[in-house]
């Protein structure tokens, strides 16, 4: 991909999006190995293994 001369302010506005689309995957990662973990327990499935829990 070629650059071009781009200005400061897109530069640092596209660096944010970025941030806040990486911040988003983690959260979303984290809710769904909460949710896991919280399926687990709730079921009692640590106790038969947690590969039971898919």
């Amino acid at each position: 991909m070629a650059r071009r001369n781009i200005p400061q302010e897109q530069q640092a506005a596209f660096a944010t999006q970025q941030r806040q689309q990486v911040g988003a995957a983690l959260w979303l990662a984290a809710g769904v190995l909460v949710l896991i973990v919280y399926r687990a327990v709730v079921h009692g499935m640590f106790a038969q293994g947690w590969w039971r829990v898919w």
